[in-house]
């Protein structure tokens, strides 16, 4: 059976671990993170959010080190930084002042201001636009500004974000100019891939149907070119060492990870029997990720629960099948409802805002075409007095189609309605 320690909710927070982009801690996740023993790696997922002042960490961390000019020149000279930066304004620099010090005079970058295309202007006109991670890289400009006085520095708003992180030079949070938005781009930026006799796994997440999904995975031979598959802001790219992953199935997300050899006949019953569970984790939904080749996964919905309760509604495994156990934060914040039956798409739909039975249908494609009057039934579980409560109410799908409000019910997250002919 599943078994959850016997401990108060912890924040997700408490469980990601925290890699660096040079001096940068990667951002806070909110969806899990995994540790698989057998390959002595850890894997964080994430909400990726710009808000966490990482730019300004990364200018105070390197202007600490020394790197700046001496300041010999006692001259002070007068400069203007607007934009994104924590406080604009005119400040007195002086002259021997390198742009990253200039920068901080200022607060630093806000949330959104961009570390890239950083602008510094001289007579109304653009002298020179600065791109910081060349300093992160290097300790240095290529070509040092010189202030003369006068100048106006310009922080842009950010570009995307996205996530890289497992077995590369600098894991960590990256922000991508539009010809940037590449996978062998990407990497490059964060230093390559480390080396491994055995290859790499690529894995690019991405959040589909409101739920943070591998969109793409595919091995990478020792050696091989890394191609250039296109990226979408939030994206995050996990590199981990190759594994024939066709031998196993596995458990992964808010839990404790394990990976059983698969076998024919295998079912998810099994994986899950002594699955220990991290406390906060939902039993109402889970899914099955299955690859296709080199394509979006299927994604298999089901109820940890229901799975354990009754073995008819127990699910047959496939090798490489990975199991993506969720947080209860998370899925308040993303919640789902079920719809099966005389639709003409069955399935799992995200609620946005306030959503009701008729509104639910035109989501799934509206009712099947059928001779025969139809009657729905929705199904409810609630959190009543700290017990998990069912409840079912029988539904007129022609009343609430119509907009009847007692048939025309607004939708909680775990509802499933099923629409059926009489």
């Amino acid at each position: 059976m599943l078994r959850r320690p016997a401990m108060k909710h912890r924040t997700l927070a408490g469980v990601v671990c925290a890699t660096t982009l040079f001096a940068s801690p990667l951002l806070p996740g909110n969806l899990y993170s995994e540790t698989v023993p057998a390959r002595n790696e850890i894997s964080i997922h994430l909400d990726l959010n710009p808000a966490s002042g990482y730019g300004r960490k990364l200018l105070r961390d390197f202007s600490k080190k020394g790197i700046d000019q001496k300041n010999d020149n006692k001259v002070l000279l007068s400069i203007v930084v607007l934009g994104e930066v924590m406080i604009p304004g005119e400040y007195e620099i002086s002259g021997q002042v390198n742009l990253i010090k200039a920068i901080l005079a200022a607060g630093g970058p806000s949330d959104t201001g961009s570390l890239r295309r950083v602008e510094i202007l001289r007579n109304g006109n653009v002298a020179a636009v600065a791109d910081l991670y060349e300093f992160f890289a290097a300790g240095r400009f290529a070509d040092e500004f010189k202030f003369q006085g006068g100048e106006v520095i310009n922080v842009p708003a950010a570009g995307p974000f996205i996530a890289i992180n497992g077995r590369v030079q600098h894991p960590g949070v990256f922000e991508l100019k539009k010809d940037e938005l590449f996978l062998d781009k990407a990497l490059h930026l964060c230093g390559g891939i480390l080396p491994s006799d055995s290859g790499s796994r690529l894995e690019i997440m991405r959040q589909i149907s409101g739920l943070r999904r591998v969109f793409l995975a595919f091995e990478l031979e020792p050696g091989e070119k890394i191609p250039p598959a296109a990226l979408l802001p939030g994206d995050e790219v996990i590199i981990s060492k190759s594994i024939d992953r066709r031998r196993y199935v596995s458990l992964e997300g808010f839990c404790e990870a394990r990976r059983i050899a698969f076998k024919d006949g295998l079912r998810l019953s099994e994986l899950l029997a002594g699955a220990r569970l991290q406390a906060g984790a939902a039993l109402e939904y889970a899914e099955i990720l299955r690859e296709s080749g080199r394509a979006v996964c299927d994604v298999i919905g089901f109820s940890p629960e229901a799975i354990v309760a009754s073995a008819t509604n127990d699910i047959g495994l496939r090798a490489g099948d990975r199991v993506v156990i969720f947080s209860q934060e998370f899925l308040k914040k993303n919640p789902v409802v079920f719809v099966e039956g005389m639709v003409k798409q069955s399935g799992k739909f995200m609620l946005s805002g306030e959503t009701n039975i008729r509104k639910i249908i035109a989501m799934a494609g509206g009712l099947k075409e059928a001779g025969r009057p139809m009657a729905a039934e929705l199904s409810r579980r609630e959190i009543v007095d700290g017990q998990l409560k069912f409840s079912r109410v029988e539904v007129n799908i022609t009343a609430a189609l119509k907009d009847d409000p007692r048939h025309n019910l607004i939708l909680k997250s775990f509802d499933s309605l099923r629409v059926f002919d009489l």
